[in-house]
């Protein structure tokens, strides 16, 4: 079972098997598909170098091995393979190649075509991320997923800002980045995608301030500031009264702290006018009052208030 949404971004025919792989390309030659292998027996048994010679890779269009026990001498020999031509899409999330395979694939020439790349929990640190934001190989990459990792500190999150031009969507969730590494982030090109996912990241109110206070929102669509529990009402406070958001479609700020001050005032600020999704959690501070307000809020798009009707019920991922 997937442990996280699938990478699918052109709606690939997706297959679970190689043997199912294999019915595929002999039914549609010059057809791309997903191969995504979660817990797979059979790559754990026959291991990484009977996939990387298998002739059917070369109709991959998207590769999935998330759980697969990939360490640096496994994710070596998947490296080998001369089947990836048509590899644009990688997830090799929840493995267990650390620094050392991150290392691998920055070197790894095919690098070059890939687009959207899943690196979720591989015991990656910044030294890691700085490898791979280093790679010369990078140059379609347009979304880079390196949640639930060990990356601490700014180095690595300053690094990746070397590549932030060509990022669309990135993920740094689930690690302790703290005020600091957000405000790296924040001092960064990062803020110009369109999609930042900082859930989970230790910030507070401070690292909030920085990331508002950053002249690259003007682009940014998506903002995912949900389980940082210390941001609270008075950084809530800060995002009602922000002027750079005006093209944020999608807000997540579940498990912030947020109490019914903190709804009163997001339900009374025009800076989230053009909303079309705003999750909140309902919760002992945030009560019904605080859910009415937003629900009665003259600035809130319909869509955004349809949406606070599901987002309440569900804890943040």
């Amino acid at each position: 079972m997937r442990k996280q949404p699938r990478l699918n971004p052109e709606n690939l025919v997706v297959h679970q098997s190689v043997e199912s792989l294999r019915k595929a390309v002999a039914a549609e030659p010059e057809g791309r598909f997903l191969l995504e292998l979660v817990y797979d027996s059979e790559l754990r048994a026959a291991g990484p170098q009977a996939l990387a010679n298998e002739p059917a890779l070369a109709n991959v269009g998207a590769l999935t091995i998330d759980t697969g026990g990939l360490e640096p001498k496994q994710l070596k020999m998947l490296l080998t393979s001369p089947h990836f031509q048509r590899l644009t899409v990688l997830d090799l999330s929840h493995n267990f190649f650390h620094d050392t395979g991150a290392k691998l694939l920055a070197a790894w020439a095919p690098l070059s075509k890939i687009t959207h790349l899943a690196m979720s929990q591989v015991g990656l640190t910044s030294k890691g991320l700085a490898a791979v934001a280093a790679s010369p190989h990078l140059g379609a990459l347009r979304f880079i997923d390196v949640s639930r990792n060990n990356i601490k500190s700014g180095a690595g999150v300053s690094a990746l800002g070397a590549v932030a031009a060509q990022l669309e969507r990135w993920s740094l969730w689930g690690n302790d980045l703290g005020d600091a590494g957000v405000k790296a982030v924040a001092s960064s090109p990062l803020m110009r995608g369109k999609a930042v996912n900082l859930c989970r990241t230790m910030m507070t109110k401070a690292g909030l301030k920085a990331l508002l206070a950053s002249p690259d929102l003007s682009t940014l669509e998506e903002l995912d500031i949900s389980s940082n529990h210390d941001i609270g009402d008075a950084g809530i406070a800060l995002i009602a009264k922000a002027k750079s958001l005006g093209a944020l479609r999608s807000l997540d700020l579940r498990g912030t702290g947020m109490s019914d001050t903190g709804a009163m005032a997001l339900a009374a600020s025009p800076a989230l006018a053009e909303l079309t999704v705003l999750r909140v959690l309902r919760s002992g501070a945030l009560t019904e009052a605080g859910i009415e307000a937003l629900q009665s809020s003259s600035h809130l798009a319909a869509a955004a208030k349809r949406t606070l009707e599901m987002a309440e019920l569900a804890a943040p991922s």
